[in-house]
Protein backbone atom coordinates (compact mmCIF):
# COMPACT_ATOMS: atom_id res chain seq x y z
CA UNK A 1 0.00 0.00 0.00
CA UNK A 2 1.51 3.58 -1.06
CA UNK A 3 2.31 5.92 1.58
CA UNK A 4 1.42 9.61 1.94
CA UNK A 5 2.57 12.13 3.89
CA UNK A 6 2.37 15.65 4.38
CA UNK A 7 5.13 18.08 3.06
CA UNK A 8 4.85 20.74 6.50
CA UNK A 9 7.55 22.97 4.07
CA UNK A 10 4.73 23.93 1.73
CA UNK A 11 1.75 24.45 3.72
CA UNK A 12 0.18 27.94 2.79
CA UNK A 13 -2.35 29.75 4.25
CA UNK A 14 -3.33 33.60 2.98
CA UNK A 15 -5.46 36.32 3.02
CA UNK A 16 -6.67 38.24 0.49
CA UNK A 17 -7.23 41.98 0.73
CA UNK A 18 -10.76 41.41 0.24
CA UNK A 19 -10.99 39.29 3.64
CA UNK A 20 -10.87 36.13 1.88
CA UNK A 21 -8.83 33.25 3.23
CA UNK A 22 -7.62 30.41 1.08
CA UNK A 23 -4.99 27.42 1.34
CA UNK A 24 -2.56 24.89 0.14
CA UNK A 25 -1.83 21.97 1.54
CA UNK A 26 0.74 19.67 -0.56
CA UNK A 27 1.39 15.62 0.03
CA UNK A 28 3.78 13.26 -0.75
CA UNK A 29 2.57 9.91 -2.46
CA UNK A 30 5.60 7.32 -2.69
CA UNK A 31 5.38 3.41 -2.82
CA UNK A 32 6.26 1.81 0.70
CA UNK A 33 6.85 -1.83 -0.78
CA UNK A 34 9.51 -2.79 -3.98
CA UNK A 35 6.72 -3.60 -6.31
CA UNK A 36 4.12 -1.33 -5.78
CA UNK A 37 2.92 0.67 -8.23
CA UNK A 38 2.25 4.49 -7.47
CA UNK A 39 0.43 6.50 -11.08
CA UNK A 40 -1.51 9.48 -11.17
CA UNK A 41 -4.79 8.09 -10.08
CA UNK A 42 -3.46 6.19 -6.96
CA UNK A 43 -1.97 9.42 -5.85
CA UNK A 44 -4.75 11.25 -6.11
CA UNK A 45 -7.00 8.35 -4.23
CA UNK A 46 -4.85 8.93 -1.29
CA UNK A 47 -4.98 12.81 -1.34
CA UNK A 48 -7.77 14.68 0.09
CA UNK A 49 -10.65 14.37 -1.31
CA UNK A 50 -12.69 17.27 -3.35
CA UNK A 51 -15.27 19.21 -0.78
CA UNK A 52 -13.20 18.01 2.35
CA UNK A 53 -12.75 20.47 4.98
CA UNK A 54 -9.27 22.11 5.67
CA UNK A 55 -7.83 20.96 9.24
CA UNK A 56 -7.88 24.19 10.63
CA UNK A 57 -11.07 26.40 9.15
CA UNK A 58 -13.86 24.26 8.28
CA UNK A 59 -15.36 26.53 5.62
CA UNK A 60 -12.76 25.96 3.77
CA UNK A 61 -13.40 23.49 1.55
CA UNK A 62 -10.83 21.14 -1.11
CA UNK A 63 -11.12 21.98 -4.93
CA UNK A 64 -9.45 19.68 -7.47
CA UNK A 65 -6.28 18.40 -6.35
CA UNK A 66 -3.34 17.80 -9.02
CA UNK A 67 -0.88 15.39 -8.72
CA UNK A 68 2.81 15.98 -10.26
CA UNK A 69 5.52 13.12 -11.05
CA UNK A 70 8.66 14.21 -8.93
CA UNK A 71 10.17 10.52 -9.48
CA UNK A 72 9.96 6.91 -9.71
CA UNK A 73 6.75 5.65 -7.38
CA UNK A 74 6.95 9.27 -6.54
CA UNK A 75 4.39 11.74 -6.64
CA UNK A 76 3.68 15.13 -5.14
CA UNK A 77 -0.48 15.96 -4.82
CA UNK A 78 -0.91 19.74 -4.38
CA UNK A 79 -5.15 19.98 -2.76
CA UNK A 80 -6.00 24.00 -2.65
CA UNK A 81 -8.79 24.88 -0.26
CA UNK A 82 -11.45 28.13 -0.82
CA UNK A 83 -14.63 29.17 0.25
CA UNK A 84 -17.12 27.75 -1.15
CA UNK A 85 -20.24 30.35 -1.96
CA UNK A 86 -23.06 27.38 -2.26
CA UNK A 87 -21.95 25.96 1.58
CA UNK A 88 -21.73 29.51 2.84
CA UNK A 89 -24.69 30.90 1.16
CA UNK A 90 -22.37 34.14 0.17
CA UNK A 91 -23.06 34.94 -3.62
CA UNK A 92 -19.29 36.63 -3.05
CA UNK A 93 -17.72 34.00 -1.46
CA UNK A 94 -17.13 35.72 1.72
CA UNK A 95 -18.15 34.17 4.70
CA UNK A 96 -18.89 38.19 6.31
CA UNK A 97 -21.78 38.60 3.39
CA UNK A 98 -23.34 35.68 4.29
CA UNK A 99 -27.08 35.99 5.15
CA UNK A 100 -27.97 35.09 8.75
CA UNK A 101 -29.03 31.84 9.72
CA UNK A 102 -31.83 31.10 12.11
CA UNK A 103 -33.08 28.46 14.48
CA UNK A 104 -36.10 28.15 16.69
CA UNK A 105 -36.67 25.89 19.30
CA UNK A 106 -40.27 25.66 21.54
CA UNK A 107 -40.58 24.88 25.52
CA UNK A 108 -43.61 25.35 28.11
CA UNK A 109 -43.60 27.89 31.62
CA UNK A 110 -45.98 28.09 34.49
CA UNK A 111 -47.56 31.01 35.25
CA UNK A 112 -49.86 32.43 37.86
CA UNK A 113 -53.56 32.82 36.54
CA UNK A 114 -56.67 34.95 38.24
CA UNK A 115 -58.91 35.25 35.08
CA UNK A 116 -60.20 32.78 32.01
CA UNK A 117 -59.55 32.95 28.44
CA UNK A 118 -62.18 35.60 27.98
CA UNK A 119 -61.06 37.50 30.95
CA UNK A 120 -63.77 36.59 33.43
CA UNK A 121 -62.31 36.61 36.69
CA UNK A 122 -62.13 33.30 38.39
CA UNK A 123 -63.72 33.51 41.66
CA UNK A 124 -66.32 31.91 43.90
CA UNK A 125 -70.18 31.85 43.86
CA UNK A 126 -70.06 34.76 46.25
CA UNK A 127 -67.46 36.62 43.59
CA UNK A 128 -64.79 36.73 46.03
CA UNK A 129 -61.60 35.88 44.90
CA UNK A 130 -59.81 32.48 46.19
CA UNK A 131 -57.14 32.89 48.42
CA UNK A 132 -54.64 30.37 46.52
CA UNK A 133 -52.99 30.80 43.64
CA UNK A 134 -54.03 29.00 40.18
CA UNK A 135 -51.22 27.88 37.78
CA UNK A 136 -51.64 27.80 33.80
CA UNK A 137 -48.84 26.89 31.37
CA UNK A 138 -47.82 28.74 28.07
CA UNK A 139 -45.61 28.31 25.15
CA UNK A 140 -42.02 29.68 25.11
CA UNK A 141 -40.40 30.46 22.11
CA UNK A 142 -36.56 30.77 21.65
CA UNK A 143 -34.79 32.05 18.57
CA UNK A 144 -31.52 31.47 18.08
CA UNK A 145 -29.66 33.51 14.84
CA UNK A 146 -26.46 32.55 13.58
CA UNK A 147 -24.06 35.40 11.95
CA UNK A 148 -20.69 35.63 10.60
CA UNK A 149 -18.40 38.26 12.23
CA UNK A 150 -15.11 39.67 12.41
CA UNK A 151 -14.73 38.53 15.98
CA UNK A 152 -16.02 37.88 19.31
CA UNK A 153 -16.06 40.51 22.00
CA UNK A 154 -17.31 39.68 25.74
CA UNK A 155 -18.23 43.53 25.90
CA UNK A 156 -21.20 42.64 23.21
CA UNK A 157 -22.23 39.78 25.73
CA UNK A 158 -21.88 42.13 29.04
CA UNK A 159 -24.04 44.44 26.93
CA UNK A 160 -27.13 42.44 26.06
CA UNK A 161 -27.41 39.44 27.68
CA UNK A 162 -30.07 39.19 30.31
CA UNK A 163 -31.51 42.45 28.54
CA UNK A 164 -34.83 42.43 26.70
CA UNK A 165 -35.46 44.49 23.71
CA UNK A 166 -36.27 48.20 24.14
CA UNK A 167 -38.09 49.16 21.41
CA UNK A 168 -40.02 46.98 18.59
CA UNK A 169 -37.32 44.90 16.72
CA UNK A 170 -37.57 43.22 13.73
CA UNK A 171 -35.20 40.49 12.37
CA UNK A 172 -34.99 38.63 9.03
CA UNK A 173 -38.70 38.83 8.86
CA UNK A 174 -40.11 38.37 12.35
CA UNK A 175 -41.07 41.16 14.35
CA UNK A 176 -40.99 41.13 18.17
CA UNK A 177 -42.66 43.85 20.23
CA UNK A 178 -40.93 46.33 23.01
CA UNK A 179 -39.87 44.45 25.89
CA UNK A 180 -41.22 40.70 24.55
CA UNK A 181 -37.57 39.15 23.67
CA UNK A 182 -34.62 38.74 25.76
CA UNK A 183 -31.41 37.76 25.34
CA UNK A 184 -30.23 34.71 26.83
CA UNK A 185 -26.88 34.08 25.37
CA UNK A 186 -24.39 36.23 22.89
CA UNK A 187 -21.40 34.34 21.98
CA UNK A 188 -19.63 32.15 19.17
CA UNK A 189 -21.27 29.37 17.80
CA UNK A 190 -18.33 26.20 18.82
CA UNK A 191 -14.76 26.37 18.86
CA UNK A 192 -12.90 29.12 16.77
CA UNK A 193 -8.56 30.10 16.52
CA UNK A 194 -7.60 33.60 17.18
CA UNK A 195 -6.75 34.09 14.09
CA UNK A 196 -10.13 33.24 12.41
CA UNK A 197 -11.07 34.31 9.56
CA UNK A 198 -14.55 35.01 10.89
CA UNK A 199 -16.41 33.79 13.88
CA UNK A 200 -20.04 32.16 13.57
CA UNK A 201 -21.69 34.23 16.86
CA UNK A 202 -25.05 32.73 18.64
CA UNK A 203 -27.32 35.10 19.52
CA UNK A 204 -30.07 32.93 21.14
CA UNK A 205 -33.00 35.08 22.66
CA UNK A 206 -36.41 33.89 24.53
CA UNK A 207 -39.87 35.19 23.03
CA UNK A 208 -42.43 36.11 25.61
CA UNK A 209 -46.07 37.66 24.74
CA UNK A 210 -46.49 38.73 27.68
CA UNK A 211 -43.12 40.14 28.51
CA UNK A 212 -41.06 39.54 30.97
CA UNK A 213 -41.61 41.61 34.25
CA UNK A 214 -41.85 40.32 37.56
CA UNK A 215 -46.01 39.36 38.65
CA UNK A 216 -46.78 39.69 42.41
CA UNK A 217 -50.07 39.63 44.24
CA UNK A 218 -51.01 42.07 47.01
CA UNK A 219 -51.44 40.02 49.88
CA UNK A 220 -49.40 39.98 53.42
CA UNK A 221 -49.72 40.08 57.15
CA UNK A 222 -50.22 43.87 57.68
CA UNK A 223 -52.70 46.28 56.63
CA UNK A 224 -54.04 49.73 57.46
CA UNK A 225 -56.86 50.61 59.53
CA UNK A 226 -58.63 54.02 60.70
CA UNK A 227 -58.68 54.92 64.39
CA UNK A 228 -61.65 56.28 65.37
CA UNK A 229 -61.19 60.03 66.41
CA UNK A 230 -63.44 62.27 66.91
CA UNK A 231 -61.80 64.91 65.56
CA UNK A 232 -61.28 62.83 62.27
CA UNK A 233 -57.48 64.27 61.88
CA UNK A 234 -56.12 60.81 62.69
CA UNK A 235 -54.02 58.87 59.71
CA UNK A 236 -54.55 55.39 59.00
CA UNK A 237 -52.20 53.10 61.16
CA UNK A 238 -50.52 49.57 59.57
CA UNK A 239 -51.21 47.25 62.61
CA UNK A 240 -50.78 43.13 61.85
CA UNK A 241 -54.11 41.17 60.42
CA UNK A 242 -55.66 38.68 62.76
CA UNK A 243 -58.50 36.35 61.92
CA UNK A 244 -62.04 35.53 63.15
CA UNK A 245 -60.47 33.86 66.34
CA UNK A 246 -58.01 37.57 67.21
CA UNK A 247 -54.91 35.45 66.57
CA UNK A 248 -52.50 36.91 64.10
CA UNK A 249 -52.56 35.16 60.75
CA UNK A 250 -50.16 32.26 59.90
CA UNK A 251 -50.54 33.19 56.34
CA UNK A 252 -50.64 35.82 54.04
CA UNK A 253 -54.04 37.53 53.71
CA UNK A 254 -55.40 38.98 49.92
CA UNK A 255 -54.93 43.13 50.08
CA UNK A 256 -56.32 45.12 48.03
CA UNK A 257 -53.61 47.33 46.24
CA UNK A 258 -54.22 50.42 48.64
CA UNK A 259 -52.63 48.41 51.90
CA UNK A 260 -56.39 47.70 52.95
CA UNK A 261 -58.07 44.07 53.54
CA UNK A 262 -59.50 42.74 50.11
CA UNK A 263 -63.17 41.76 50.27
CA UNK A 264 -62.91 37.85 50.56
CA UNK A 265 -60.34 38.27 53.51
CA UNK A 266 -63.23 40.61 55.20
CA UNK A 267 -65.88 38.10 54.02
CA UNK A 268 -63.58 35.37 55.33
CA UNK A 269 -63.37 37.51 58.66
CA UNK A 270 -59.86 39.40 59.23
CA UNK A 271 -59.44 42.11 60.51
CA UNK A 272 -56.32 44.52 61.20
CA UNK A 273 -55.31 43.92 65.11
CA UNK A 274 -59.47 43.40 65.53
CA UNK A 275 -60.26 46.90 63.36
CA UNK A 276 -61.66 46.97 60.04
CA UNK A 277 -59.40 47.94 57.50
CA UNK A 278 -59.06 51.34 55.36
CA UNK A 279 -57.04 51.98 52.46
CA UNK A 280 -53.89 53.72 53.34
CA UNK A 281 -51.26 52.46 51.49
CA UNK A 282 -50.26 52.83 47.72
CA UNK A 283 -48.69 51.00 44.53
CA UNK A 284 -45.41 50.32 45.67
CA UNK A 285 -42.40 52.48 44.04
CA UNK A 286 -41.63 50.97 40.50
CA UNK A 287 -44.81 49.12 40.44
CA UNK A 288 -47.82 49.15 38.10
CA UNK A 289 -50.84 47.27 38.51
CA UNK A 290 -51.20 44.77 36.11
CA UNK A 291 -54.34 45.97 33.76
CA UNK A 292 -54.82 42.79 32.32
CA UNK A 293 -56.79 41.41 35.44
CA UNK A 294 -58.62 44.37 36.65
CA UNK A 295 -61.80 43.13 36.60
CA UNK A 296 -60.76 40.03 38.50
CA UNK A 297 -62.67 40.08 42.13
CA UNK A 298 -60.62 40.72 44.79
CA UNK A 299 -57.14 40.22 43.72
CA UNK A 300 -54.50 42.89 42.76
CA UNK A 301 -50.98 41.81 40.83
CA UNK A 302 -48.28 44.43 40.80
CA UNK A 303 -45.72 44.16 38.31
CA UNK A 304 -42.35 45.51 38.47
CA UNK A 305 -39.61 46.13 36.13
CA UNK A 306 -36.41 44.24 36.57
CA UNK A 307 -34.75 43.80 33.19
CA UNK A 308 -32.81 46.31 32.16
CA UNK A 309 -33.29 46.91 27.79
CA UNK A 310 -31.12 47.66 25.08
CA UNK A 311 -31.62 48.61 21.51
CA UNK A 312 -31.58 45.26 19.88
CA UNK A 313 -31.75 47.04 16.42
CA UNK A 314 -28.03 47.83 17.03
CA UNK A 315 -26.95 43.98 16.65
CA UNK A 316 -27.52 44.19 12.59
CA UNK A 317 -29.22 41.01 12.34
Amino acid sequence: MPLITEDWTRRVYNQSPDGRWTAVLEFLVASAFPGDVVNELVALSLAPRQGSSHPFNAFLLATDPKARREGFNLWRVAVGYQIIPAILGSLDGNPLNAPTRIRYEHGEQSYPVDHDFNGNPIVNSAGDGFSSNFNDTMPTRFFTFISNRRGYYLSDSIAYEDMTNSSDWTVQGVTFGAGTCKCLTLGPEGEWTGNAQYVPIAYRFEFNPKGFKLRVLDQGRRAYYQPIDANGGEDPVLAGIVDSANEATTVDVLLDGNGGLAKSAVTAGFTVAGNESADGGATPAGATVDSTNAAAAGTTWFLWTVKGSADFNALGL
